[in-house]
């Protein structure tokens, strides 16, 4: 006759189950290996602003156009021209917590024989994955309306879409809503267009669905162009700064 350890009920009460080391008991899943964006951000790359009651930078979007090629003796003329531009964002705030009570850990104390895993430990990890899910998501995402003031401003709001089907051009002018309407808005309170303030675009250019053979050609461009101009290299660069 076979029996099961289930059946074996005296040597079930008299043996423990066998466990991996301490560290490793609890398991946990996460939705991507690394949260390499999120990581980023808030180690090497990350900008510390000293309060304030909202976030702002400036910008040189403009030329005075006193540059020019002249004739023998010919008499200088000198534009005074505002060139400069104020970025402006609202603070948003992201808070976490985790509850437990002294009876929880009372239950949880004593390693060996009675703790399976630290229990206060595994709360507070799955606190941490929480929240990098959640800015990581928030990362990749713009504000849903103007009256939304909590979620901030991702990088579709600062690197935006442009015109489509553009075979690769700085059309980026606006950012949109994350409302599925597409509502645009001006990206840190600047309205660009072809005609004023084109220099705050983004640069763009749509595969139209072809990301075998198309991406590849479109990256290619784009790095073209920002080797190549300087003015492409600051409008890059400034747009991932804010």
């Amino acid at each position: 006759m076979e029996l099961t350890i289930e059946q074996a009920v005296d040597l079930g009460y008299a043996t423990m189950c066998a466990y991996a080391k301490d560290s490793d008991r609890l398991e946990m899943t996460f939705a991507v290996t690394n949260y390499a964006p999120v990581n980023e951000l808030f180690t090497k790359d990350k900008v510390v602003k000293q309060g304030g009651d909202m976030v702002k930078g400036w910008i040189t979007l403009s030329d005075t156009n006193n540059g020019k090629h002249v004739a023998l003796w010919e008499e200088e003329t000198t534009n005074v021209v505002n060139t400069d531009e104020e970025i402006i964002v609202n603070w948003t705030h992201y808070i976490t917590n985790m509850a437990y009570n002294r009876i929880e850990l009372g239950m949880n104390a004593g390693q060996g024989d009675i703790q399976v895993y630290d229990y206060l430990n595994g709360k507070r990890k799955n606190m941490f994955r929480e929240s990098a899910a959640n800015l990581q998501a928030a990362l990749f995402a713009s504000p849903t309306s103007s009256s939304d003031k909590k979620n901030p401003h991702g990088i579709p709001s600062w690197l935006s879409q442009g015109t489509d089907n553009s075979e690769g051009g700085f059309t980026g002018y606006s950012a949109r809503y994350n409302d599925g309407s597409g509502t645009p808005y001006n990206i840190g309170g600047i309205a660009s267009s072809s005609s004023s303030k084109a220099r705050w675009a983004s640069y763009y250019a749509d595969h139209q669905g072809e990301l075998e053979k198309d991406v590849e050609t479109r990256l290619k461009k784009s790095i073209k162009i920002e080797k190549e101009s300087e003015v492409s290299l600051f409008i890059f660069k400034g747009q991932q700064l804010f």
